[in-house]
């Protein structure tokens, strides 16, 4: 399971590397940086991230051979959004709720928050990949 859970955070940073590189891809093509366009681009950028993570972390990470299904992917999105909650509301609780602790300053603290918030979604996709979606 330590072997599934670095492979699974290698992935993790290849679908942010992959998000980002599209994102800046599509801004450099087009040149815009606002509006309504900008919210598509961020959605695809993210899409293809996630997209990038299904195929990885199915093949590589978990190694299931099985046929994709609409149920498997359905769990899979299902888990990212789920994932995607923990990851806000646990940094939303530590920055809005329990506030500025350990002396530090709020931009740090914040940062410090936002990692805490990333590792709960990680816990929650790994474990949610692994035996709900994955599983063999």
């Amino acid at each position: 399971m330590v072997r599934q859970g670095i492979k699974f955070g290698l992935v993790g940073i290849a679908n942010t590397i992959v998000d980002i590189a599209l994102f800046n891809v599509l801004l450099f093509l087009t040149g815009i940086t606002s509006g309504p366009w900008l919210s598509l681009f961020k959605a695809s950028s993210y899409s293809a991230g996630i997209a990038n993570s299904y195929i990885w972390n199915k093949r590589w990470t978990f190694q299931s051979t099985r046929t994709a299904r609409v149920g498997e992917i359905g769990k899979f999105v299902g888990i990212s959004g789920g994932a995607l909650l923990v990851n806000v509301g646990t940094a939303s609780f530590l920055i809005d709720v329990l506030g500025l602790q350990l002396g530090v300053t709020g931009i740090a603290w914040t940062n410090f928050s936002a990692l805490v918030a990333t590792l709960a979604a990680f816990v929650v996709n790994f474990a949610g990949y692994k035996w709900l979606v994955f599983k063999a």
